[in-house]
């Protein structure tokens, strides 16, 4: 570790072009957060895979993929909401503001939503094949 920042303090001290960027950011910290990123990110891919595998005999390729891809995303958001608090940012703000935002989004995407439910209810019928 003491190599990179080694490399990376150049760029970081007063003057260098990620001096703004990194202005009262502990390395360790930032350190802790990007591997915290990595591994969780790392992880749903891996877990998302997993699960697509076991449920390769019991239902279709397109539950599959959508269990892979909520497994993957899944953990790459918690990945980002544990990185976002290693630096100190109040989470308890941007969920207020996200719960705010996504209220306004389903009031305007009333049918759209309404047609992503149905399509669902199809799928898990397989009324078509």
């Amino acid at each position: 570790m003491s190599w990179l920042w080694a490399q990376l303090a150049p760029l970081a001290a007063a003057g260098g072009p990620l001096a703004a960027l990194t202005e009262g950011v502990d390395p360790r910290r930032a350190l802790f957060a990007l591997i915290t990123l990595l591994v969780s990110v790392s992880l749903g891919r891996v877990l998302g895979a997993a699960l697509a595998s076991a449920l390769r005999t019991v239902t279709t390729p397109t539950w599959q993929e959508m269990a892979r891809r909520v497994v993957a995303w899944g953990l790459a958001g918690l990945g980002v909401a544990n990185a976002l608090q290693a630096f100190g940012v109040e989470l308890s703000v941007l969920l207020g503001a996200a719960g705010v935002f996504t209220v306004a989004i389903g009031f305007a995407a009333q049918t759209s939503t309404s047609n992503l439910i149905s399509g669902l209810f199809l799928m898990l019928e397989q009324t078509v094949q």
